[in-house]
């Protein structure tokens, strides 16, 4: 009908000179390539559930004969992202973590369009070399009060002094130090005026070590795993730090054993987010691992062991995603975190 109204020559010209255009479009859209994008700064630090940001920077700016681009960052589980206006080859980032852990698998996708609106080009860029730390709440909330039994103290000595009931040494009195512990019936003895008193050994324990045995089925839940992992962990390490514990974290990587000690808070946060290189099989454990003071598992991997092997007498953490499960025998906690963890604290000082 548009060839009977225009004449079958004007309807050939203007099909050729849209055929140009198209193709002319076409090279345009096949030209317009972003050679790199990165993320500055490489590394962030956050919160979960704390926005931060970061400011995305392209190695090319599309040509002005394109039509249109959008800019969708692509992120793993747990992370959400949202970018502002590119400009100049750059643009502002949004990051907000939902999880705890270690987000690294980033990358930007790119859809151009071409000046009439008839094709469209998707590529996919890599945002090498970035990574998201989030830390675990738990680090940020007070330790949890603990009261050690009496009876236990002394039981387990740490080989240092302290206020247990074991007898460490003899040494000379000095201001500050308890004048109920000086000896009083051989300083009346000593031709000398020097003060002799009994130092004790501390009942605190020196380490306390925790050894991981996880699996998963995907990512995700591999990612809501290690969140309640790391949030566990911090309440845990926290309270123990406070008593002037050492944390050893154990774990394998790589099929490697490692493994993290920390003595302060910083060492703690570095610990929580080193637990997300841990390889998944937990039922394949290394030794030292299986000798833990708390032995970390997922539940139903856990209850996989249990089946296979029977039940122990080790403390155990179960890490569940489900609330409300409850515990099958005596020093076996369960963590889907909201749980107090006070009473596993308690049950390795005292063991």
């Amino acid at each position: 009908m548009i060839a009977m109204v225009i004449g079958p020559a004007l309807f050939v010209s203007l099909g050729f000179f849209l055929a140009v255009i198209a193709v002319e479009s076409l090279v345009l859209l096949a030209s317009a390539r972003v050679s790199s994008a990165t993320m500055v700064p490489a590394r962030v630090r956050t919160f979960k559930h704390e926005k931060t940001s970061a400011t995305l920077q392209l190695g090319s700016v599309r040509p002005r004969l394109l039509g249109t681009r959008k800019f969708i960052v692509l992120t793993p589980y747990g992370l959400e992202c949202a970018i502002g206006e590119v400009r100049g080859g750059s643009g502002d980032l949004t990051l907000v973590p939902s999880l705890a852990g270690r987000f690294s698998d980033l990358s930007l996708k790119l859809i151009d369009g071409d000046i009439l609106g008839l094709f469209a080009r998707e590529s996919i860029i890599n945002l090498e070399g970035f990574v998201l730390e989030s830390l675990p709440s738990s680090l940020r909330a007070p330790a949890r009060p603990i009261v050690v039994s009496p009876i236990s103290l002394g039981d387990i000595p740490a080989g240092r002094r302290g206020g247990g009931q074991e007898l460490h040494a003899v040494e000379e009195y000095h201001p500050g130090l308890e004048a109920k512990d000086v000896i009083w019936r051989r300083v009346a003895q000593s031709p000398t005026e020097e003060l002799t008193m009994r130092a004790r050994e501390s009942s605190v324990r020196r380490t306390v070590s925790i050894g991981l045995a996880m699996a998963w089925e995907s990512d995700a839940s591999k990612a809501v795993l290690f969140d309640l992992t790391a949030e566990a962990l911090a309440q845990i390490g926290k309270t123990l730090i406070e008593l002037g514990t050492a944390v050893r974290i154990s774990y394998v990587s790589q099929g490697r054993f490692s493994f993290v000690e920390s003595t302060r808070l910083g060492e703690l946060a570095d610990a929580t987010l080193a637990i997300s290189e841990t390889d998944n099989g937990g039922l394949r454990m290394h030794q030292s691992i299986s000798e833990s003071d708390i032995i970390v598992f997922e539940i139903k991997n856990y209850l996989e062991k249990e089946r296979l092997s029977g039940s122990g007498n080790e403390l155990v953490l179960l890490i569940s995603e489900t609330p409300g499960i409850a515990a099958r025998r005596e020093r076996v906690f369960v963590f889907s975190g909201r749980e107090d963890l006070t009473n596993i604290v308690e049950s390795v000082i005292e063991t």
